[in-house]
């Protein structure tokens, strides 16, 4: 990734040297070449092409690999170090070879040594179905089919509501994560229930999809903290190629093993931890020590921008921005459900209970009277034993 001395630039791969320097700079070029004549020189340097390759084009390889073969970035890192190897010893071998028959390397040889690499490593060891559950790369596709207006009277934010643009802009508090992560490499986001703490973690893995490897862990148990940390090391996070792991609801039972966790990936290089908790579930030890800890809230000016989004996307509002911020009590969520809907957050939610009653709905209220046990106890349920 250097500089080409003697008033020379880089090529690309598209055009040669021939195409790209001096005409006096060529001729200089063609008499220092030996054994060659004017016109021999010219057909080679025709060919000759200077390119300058990334920073790290080894890590960049790394990742293109293990996204176009499927396998963890570790394992890629193995056939990085293979493909090198064997790239070293043909470029070697052209010496004695004629240019009407080359060394050459295809696709399918690329394919022929990931696959034996592959069966070397094992790498499946590191990908335990369990942990495929635990700790995913996060979806972020727009999949969700939902109106602007249901979405703002009340729901649970998901990956998917961020990247069908549901969500409602708050630059101030995104900025403030994005610069935690960049000094600190971890960054809590805490505040009560219906302050969008969810939405903000969402939003800014998003935002920086395209820098860093966003993953969402789902749960972190005593038993589970070294199958994680095996399964991060796996995925070969490094400065080049970062890796963000993504939690909500700390503090709960269900990632109660986080701190320890926490303590173990904040002395990794290349991991960037984004977690969110309740108010009431937040402990200073949940931050390891080091975490920026952002606290949203719903102040006048926020409001009244987010006001005119929803004019913006043709949203019918119910309330003026006064009323509705005044009656929110500085809570994203129960200002957004009372400018939709008029009423307060726990109203909406109650209309959604209410309608579990109907004769056809015996399943939902089967599975909620399940979920609601559960969650009084602080505990989880597995998705697969509901049926």
């Amino acid at each position: 990734n250097g500089r080409f001395g003697s008033g020379l630039g880089e090529t690309g791969w598209e055009k040669s040297v021939v195409d790209t320097i001096e005409p006096t700079t060529l001729e200089e070029i063609k008499r220092v070449l030996p054994d060659l004549t004017p016109g021999e020189a010219e057909e080679v340097l025709a060919r000759t092409h200077l390119v300058r390759v990334p920073f790290d084009v080894g890590g960049l390889t790394t990742v293109g690999l293990a996204d176009a073969f499927d396998i963890v970035p570790a394992v890629a890192s193995l056939v990085v170090a293979k493909l090198s190897e064997d790239l070293t010893e043909i470029a070697a071998a052209q010496r004695s070879t004629l240019p009407t028959a080359p060394a050459r390397r295809t696709v399918d040889d690329l394919v022929a040594l990931v696959n034996d690499v592959v069966r070397v490593a094992d790498a499946t060891a590191l990908m335990k179905a369990e942990l495929k559950r635990i700790l995913v790369p996060l979806d972020l596709r727009p999949k969700i089919n939902m109106s602007s207006e249901d979405f703002l009277a009340g729901v649970d934010v998901r990956p998917g509501h961020i990247s069908a643009h549901l969500d409602v802009p708050r630059p101030a508090h995104l900025e403030q994560i994005i610069h935690g992560l960049e000094e600190k490499d971890f960054v809590l986001v805490v505040g009560a229930s219906g302050a969008g703490k969810s939405a903000l973690v969402w939003r800014s893995a998003y935002s920086l999809s395209g820098y860093l490897r966003p993953f969402r862990l789902s749960s972190v148990r005593p038993n589970e903290v070294n199958d994680i940390l095996d399964y991060v090391d796996a995925l070969a996070p490094s400065e080049i190629a970062p890796v963000l792991i993504c939690a909500d609801d700390l503090g709960r039972p269900a990632t109660s093993a986080w701190e320890a966790l926490a303590s173990a990936l904040v002395e990794r290089p290349g991991v960037k931890l984004l977690g969110a908790a309740r108010e009431e579930d937040f402990r200073p030890s949940l931050a390891a020590g080091r975490a920026v800890v952002v606290r949203p809230f719903l102040d006048r000016p926020l409001a009244s921008a987010i006001a005119q989004v929803l004019r913006s996307r043709g949203v019918t509002t119910r309330l003026s921005v006064d009323e509705a911020f005044a009656r929110s009590g500085g809570l994203l969520m129960e200002f957004l459900t009372l400018m939709v809907t008029g009423n307060r957050l726990e109203a909406v939610v109650g209309e959604q209970i209410h309608s579990l009653l109907e004769a056809e709905r015996t399943t939902d209220r089967e599975a909620l009277r399940y979920i609601c046990a559960a969650h009084v106890l602080g505990t989880g349920l597995v998705a697969d034993a509901l049926p």
